[in-house]
C-alpha cells in the first residue's frame, strides 16, 4: 500500500483516478468498514483505486479544549490494518491549526480535487464534519462535489442494539476490560502493533520464558495482567503468520520494587525461537487469565508463569 501526505504525491505512481474514503478511522471499527466496504463497491463501479484520506494527529487533540483523546491505534498501526483491507494508498494529512482553518470549499477543491488525480468519488461516514469549524456536513460535501462531478455516498453508521458503534464506545469497552464487547464492535479481536525491541532480559535469563516485547503506541489499553494471545508476523513476502502464545501487560512490580516504569508488553510465543528484534508484531488480545501482582521473588513468579502458560494451553 503506498502512503503519502496529499492525493498530489499519487501523480506519477501508476494512479490516475481514485474513490476516496475520508476520516480519522481510529480503531477501524464496524462503522469504518461499512465505509471502506462502500469505498470498495464504488471503486470497483468506476475503475478507481480505492484511497483512504486521514488525518494525524487526531484533529480534536490539535484543537480541542479539553484532555486529548486516547487513540485505539497509532497511525502505523491504523495503515497496516487499512493495507489489509486492499486499500491502494492512503494520504495522511498532517492536521495542524493551520490546517484546521481550511475551509470546507477549499479541502473539497483544493486538498481533494485539486491535486491533479481524478476524484470519482468520495465516501463519509453520514455525521461527517470537515472544515474550519467543522462547517461543512455532508449535505454541503454534496453540494461542493456536485459541481465538480463528483459522486458523494454519505454511509449510514452502524448500530449493534446498543447504540451507534464509535471509536468513543469501543475505548470505554477496552478500558473497563470488556474485551468481548469491544471485539463485536470492532469485528476483530482488540490487538497491539509495534517493533519488538529488546526488554530486561529476565524472562529467558531468570524466567526461563523467552518473551518479545513491544512498545504499543496505543493510548488505550486493557485492564493490567495476563491474557491468552495471538502473535502475527509478517514475513517478506507480506504474509502474516499466526502464533499461539501468553502475554504479560503490567508494570512488572516484582522486579521494578517501589518504582513502577512504564507499561510493559511482552509475549512469550509458545514453540519459538526466532530473532525478530525490530520487526513489527502485531499481538492479538485473546481471554483474560488473571490480573497483574507482586510476587515476592522471581521462584514464586515462575511458578506462577508456569501455572498460566499452563492454563492458556489447556484453553487451545
Amino acid at each position: 500500500m503506498i502512503r503519502t501526505s496529499s492525493l498530489h504525491e499519487l501523480v506519477g505512481s501508476g494512479i490516475d483516478q481514485v474513490a476516496v474514503a475520508c476520516g480519522v478511522f481510529d480503531g477501524l471499527h464496524r462503522g469504518h468498514h461499512r465505509i471502506l466496504d462502500r469505498l470498495q463497491q464504488e471503486a470497483a463501479d468506476t475503475g478507481a483505486a480505492p484511497v483512504v484520506v486521514t488525518f494525524d494527529p487526531h484533529p480534536q487533540n490539535v484543537i480541542g479544549t479539553g484532555d486529548p483523546i486516547p487513540l485505539l491505534l497509532s497511525t502505523d498501526h491504523r495503515l497496516m490494518l487499512l493495507a489489509r483491507q486492499e486499500i491502494a494508498a492512503t494520504v495522511v494529512i498532517p492536521f495542524t491549526e493551520a490546517f484546521s482553518r481550511i475551509t470546507p470549499a477549499a479541502f473539497v477543491t483544493d486538498v481533494l480535487c485539486g491535486s491533479g488525480i481524478r476524484v470519482a468519488a468520495v465516501c463519509v461516514g453520514s455525521r461527517w464534519r470537515f472544515g474550519h469549524r467543522a462547517a461543512g456536513n455532508t449535505d454541503l460535501l454534496q453540494q461542493l462535489c456536485n459541481d465538480l462531478n463528483v459522486r458523494t455516498v454519505p454511509v449510514p453508521e452502524v448500530n449493534d442494539g446498543h447504540g451507534t458503534v464509535s471509536s468513543r464506545r469501543v475505548r470505554a469497552a477496552v478500558v473497563a476490560g470488556e474485551l468481548a464487547a469491544c471485539e463485536s464492535m470492532l469485528g476483530r479481536r482488540f490487538s497491539v502493533y509495534g517493533a519488538v525491541r529488546r526488554g530486561k532480559g529476565l524472562g529467558a535469563a531468570s524466567l526461563t520464558y523467552a518473551t518479545a516485547n513491544i512498545k504499543p503506541g496505543n493510548g488505550v489499553l486493557p485492564p493490567d495482567g495476563i491474557y491468552a494471545a495471538t502473535a502475527r508476523l509478517c514475513n517478506d513476502e507480506g504474509t502474516w503468520t499466526d502464533h499461539p502464545g501468553i502475554l504479560y501487560q503490567g508494570r512488572a512490580p516484582t522486579v521494578t520494587d517501589a518504582n513502577p516504569g512504564e507499561c510493559v508488553v511482552e509475549m512469550h510465543i509458545f514453540e519459538f525461537d526466532a530473532d525478530i528484534y525490530g520487526r513489527s508484531l502485531e499481538i492479538v488480545y485473546g481471554d483474560f487469565i488473571r490480573a497483574d501482582c507482586r510476587f515476592d521473588s522471581l521462584e514464586a513468579l515462575r511458578d506462577q508463569i508456569e501455572r498460566d502458560i499452563a492454563e492458556v494451553r489447556a484453553r487451545d
